[in-house]
Parts: C-alpha cells; sequence; structure tokens
C-alpha cells in the first residue's frame, strides 16, 4: 500500500570463502537503506523497484526487483437517515466515507422505493405511504483506481393511529 514498510532482501555467496560480502540497495524511491517506508506520495499501481548489489571488492552482481503498490477499497460508515419517514417529508441519507489511499470519495445515492423504483440523490421527498412500506438508501463510493465500497439501510414507515 503507498504507506507500506518495504524490505529488500538479498543473499549471495562469495565463491572463493574468503572475501566479506558488502550489500547495498537503491530503492526507485531515492533511497538507499534495506527497508523503507512509503509516505503516501505514490499512488496505487505505481511500482516501486529496488536493486541489490552484492560486491567482494572485486566482484559484484546485482538483481532487481518490483512491486505495485496495491489499492485498498474506500470506507463507507454511520449510515443513517435524517427526518422524519411521513408522507410529504423530506428524508436525507447520510454516511460518513474516506480512502485510506487518500484518495476523494463521492458518494452516490440510490433510493429503491416500496412500489420497486428508483431515486438518486442523497434526498427523497417522499410520496404516499403505507404501513410497513420499506425505503432503502444505498451509497456507493469509487475511488480513482476502481476500489469500491457499497452500505445499505432499510427504513420502515409505520402508520400510528391515535
Amino acid at each position: 500500500y503507498n504507506d507500506s514498510e518495504l524490505t529488500c532482501t538479498a543473499t549471495a555467496n562469495d565463491l572463493d570463502n574468503v572475501d566479506t560480502l558488502q550489500y547495498t540497495y537503491e530503492w526507485s524511491t531515492g533511497e538507499t537503506t534495506e527497508t523503507i517506508t512509503i509516505d503516501g506520495s505514490l499512488n496505487p499501481t505505481e511500482s516501486v523497484t529496488c536493486t541489490a548489489t552484492v560486491t567482494d571488492g572485486t566482484d559484484s552482481v546485482s538483481d532487481t526487483t518490483s512491486i505495485a503498490i496495491e489499492n485498498r477499497d474506500p470506507v463507507l460508515s454511520n449510515l443513517l437517515f435524517v427526518g422524519d419517514v411521513y408522507p410529504n417529508e423530506t428524508l436525507i441519507c447520510s454516511v460518513d466515507s474516506s480512502d485510506p489511499d487518500g484518495e476523494a470519495t463521492n458518494p452516490e445515492y440510490t433510493w429503491i422505493l416500496p412500489d420497486g423504483t428508483t431515486e438518486s440523490g442523497n434526498s427523497l421527498t417522499l410520496g404516499i405511504l403505507q404501513d410497513g412500506d420499506e425505503i432503502i438508501c444505498t451509497v456507493t463510493i469509487t475511488d480513482s483506481y476502481t476500489g469500491t465500497a457499497t452500505l445499505s439501510e432499510t427504513v420502515t414507515f409505520e402508520k400510528h393511529l391515535l
């Protein structure tokens, strides 16, 4: 992930078993240590490359490996309804959204009405309701790298007779 710790490890053998081997590392991010911590500045799907070089003072050998930064799905939480569930009232669907990779999130709201039709947007003006009618709000977010999260909540209209 774009905030992970990465380690580049190399092993080698000196064929004449006389020399001490020295290892050096060079990352595509510019660091030259065996372990680095990515600071969040790389985007998911970008790659980080490490070249390890081993020398015995006379000869050296190098090898390179790469790892692609993985995308994490965005997160939805605290889905709730604001407003009263009565005919001709406005109901608002509210949610908290975030992305652990720091990408922008833009929630999309879909309402499923008792008759099966759908509406979009975070608010809905209710029409005629029957006792027991259910209204569902589904929120979906997609980040820049196709990570998604979906959360739904249902509210039921209950007719109260005085």
